[in-house]
C-alpha cells in the first residue's frame, strides 16, 4: 500500500499532475496515474493542464484523454486558485514535465502554497538524451532548475543521467524507466483501441505493405524551412513510386494540418491518410515507420514496430552527436535504434533493406532498444517504492509568508489569465 496509513475518515493525499505543454507529457506520466490508481488507495489523483488548448488537443485525440478520465479528475487553470484553496494541505506530490524551473514558475508557486508537497519532475516524453550509461564528469548547473523548488527527477533511462546531472542536482534523479513501454501498458492501449484498429485494417488490409510516416515541422534551430520542404518532397516521391503502399501520415501537434497536405497532392488519394492517432495506436497499424527526428522512434520500438530515421541534421542541437565523417547525427542512429536515411537516395536504400529484410532490420533494433530501456514491466512498483521511500530532498523549510502571499498573486492571477504563466 503506498504511502502512510491514515485514518479512514481523513481526507485522502492528493497527487496533482500537471500537463504543461504536450501531449507527449501526459503520454508518459499517464501509465504511472492508471497503475498508481490500480495499485493503491490512498491518493486521489488530480490533473492539471496549463493549456485550455492543449486540453481540447487531448480530447481529440481520444484514447489518452479517455483513459486520464477514468483514473484522475481533470481541472483547468482557471480552476486552480479555488482547487488550492480547498485542497493544498492535501497535496503530497506534485508532477511536472522537466522544463526549466525558477522560483518564477507557477509549478514552483503551487509548490509554495501546498506546503508539504514534494515536486517531482518527469520527462518530457520518451525521448533519449545520451548514448552511455556510463556517469561522466560533469560540471552542475543549477540556472535553468533552481534546487529550491524542487525535490527530484524521474528518468526514462541510465543513458539520461549524464545530460541531467549537467543540469540537475545528482542526488535527486531517479531512473524508474518508461512504464509506458511495459506489456502491461501496451496491452491496456490495445484493449482501449482494438475496435479503432480493428477498423483501420479493413481498409488497409488490401495494401501489401502500411507505413507510417511521421513529421516534425521546420523549427528555426532544428530544421531549416528549406530542409522541410526537400525532406518531404523527396519522401512522398518514393511512397508514389512503391506500390501498393499505404501510408498514415502523422503531424506533430503543432503542424499545420492544411500545410502538411500540400505536399500529398502527387499520392492517390485512397493511399494515404493523416491522422492525430497516439503513437502506441499507430504502430499497431503500420509495418514500420519513416520518422522525422521524434521519440515515435522508440515508441514504434515499444511494441516491435521497427523504424526509419529520416531527417536533415544541418541545424543545430545539443542533443545531436558527431560521425565519424563529422556529420551530425541523433542518438537513435548510434544506439542502433533506427536505419538512417537523409535524402532521396538512402531513404530509397533504407526502404529497399526494410522491405527485403524487415525480420532482420527489426530483431536488430529491438535487440539494441533492451539495452537501452530495461526492466520496464517492473517500473510502476519502482515508483510506488520512490515515492514511500521519498525522493532523497531534504526536509522542506517553513515557506516565509511573503512568499506564500506572492505565490498566491501568482496563482490568482495565472487563474484569472486562464492560459498564463509556467
Amino acid at each position: 500500500m503506498l504511502g502512510i496509513a491514515s485514518d479512514m475518515n481523513s481526507p485522502k493525499k492528493i497527487i496533482l499532475v500537471i500537463i504543461h505543454s504536450s501531449l507527449g507529457e501526459l503520454n508518459w506520466i499517464l501509465p504511472f496515474i492508471s497503475y498508481l490508481k490500480e495499485n493503491q488507495d490512498n491518493y486521489d489523483i488530480v490533473t492539471l493542464f496549463f493549456s485550455d488548448k492543449l486540453l481540447e488537443s487531448a480530447r481529440n485525440e481520444g484514447m489518452l484523454y479517455k483513459m486520464l478520465d477514468q483514473n484522475s479528475r481533470v481541472i483547468r487553470k482557471r480552476q486552480l486558485l479555488g482547487f488550492l484553496l480547498g485542497n493544498s494541505s492535501r497535496i503530497a506530490y506534485i508532477f511536472k514535465d522537466f522544463w526549466p524551473i525558477t522560483s518564477k514558475s507557477l509549478a514552483a508557486s503551487i509548490r509554495s502554497i501546498s506546503s508539504s508537497a514534494q515536486l517531482i519532475l518527469y520527462p518530457h516524453a520518451y525521448a533519449l538524451y545520451s548514448v552511455s550509461n556510463k556517469l561522466s564528469p560533469y560540471i552542475h548547473n543549477s540556472k535553468k532548475h533552481d534546487e529550491l523548488v524542487y525535490d527530484g527527477l524521474v528518468l526514462n533511462s541510465a543513458y539520461d543521467i549524464n545530460y541531467w546531472s549537467e543540469r540537475i542536482a545528482h542526488d535527486r534523479i531517479k531512473v524508474l524507466g518508461p512504464l509506458g513501454y511495459s506489456a502491461w501498458w501496451q496491452r491496456i492501449v490495445a484493449m482501449e483501441t482494438q475496435d479503432l484498429v480493428d477498423a483501420e485494417r479493413k481498409f488497409t488490409g488490401k495494401f501489401d505493405q502500411v507505413i507510417a510516416f511521421i513529421l516534425r515541422g521546420p523549427n528555426g534551430q532544428y530544421l531549416s524551412e528549406e530542409d522541410y520542404q526537400r525532406l518531404m518532397a523527396e519522401a512522398i516521391t518514393e511512397f508514389a513510386n512503391m506500390s501498393n503502399t499505404f501510408i498514415y501520415v502523422k503531424p506533430h501537434p503543432r503542424q499545420d494540418i492544411s500545410e502538411v497536405e500540400k505536399y500529398l497532392d502527387s499520392l492517390p488519394k485512397n493511399r494515404f491518410k493523416v491522422v492525430d492517432y497516439n503513437t502506441f495506436v499507430l504502430g499497431r497499424m503500420t509495418d514500420f515507420s519513416v520518422s522525422f527526428w521524434s521519440s515515435a522512434i522508440t515508441d514504434f520500438l515499444a511494441i516491435g514496430t521497427p523504424t526509419i530515421e529520416y531527417f536533415s541534421f544541418n541545424g543545430s542541437c545539443s542533443l545531436w552527436l558527431r560521425t565519424r565523417d563529422n556529420a551530425q547525427t541523433s542518438f537513435f542512429d548510434k544506439l542502433g535504434l533506427t536505419l538512417q536515411a537523409r535524402d532521396k537516395n538512402s531513404l530509397r536504400a533504407a526502404l529497399k533493406k526494410m522491405n527485403d529484410n524487415i525480420d532482420e532490420v527489426r530483431t536488430e533494433q529491438l535487440n539494441n532498444f533492451s539495452e537501452v530501456f530495461e526492466n520496464s514491466e517492473e517500473v510502476g512498483e519502482k515508483m510506488i517504492q520512490y515515492l514511500q521511500q521519498g525522493t532523497g530532498s531534504k526536509k522542506r523549510s517553513r515557506v516565509p509568508m511573503a512568499t506564500l502571499l506572492k505565490s498566491y498573486l501568482h496563482v490568482f492571477f495565472a487563474s484569472l489569465k486562464g492560459t498564463a504563466g509556467r
